[in-house]
């Protein structure tokens, strides 16, 4: 078997193991935001302390439009 092979080997081996610890790692994501709009269900925007979320949380209680 020639040298070359022999290290395309080596390294196939060396990178499946980190191709399937870092590409597998769906289990970790968020699940998707539920965007399907009213609903009745209004978010509670006195819970956040800063003045931020607290804008970004009436936005979107002004999109379902029934809050």
């Amino acid at each position: 078997m020639k040298i070359s092979n022999i290290r395309n080997l080596f390294l196939i081996s060396l990178a499946l193991p980190l191709v399937m610890l870092f590409g597998c790692s769906s289990s970790e994501e968020a699940p998707p935001a539920d965007d399907t709009g009213g609903g009745g269900s209004c978010e509670n925007c006195s819970q956040y302390s800063n003045q931020v979320d607290i804008t970004e949380c009436e936005a979107r209680n002004a999109m379902r439009g029934d809050c």
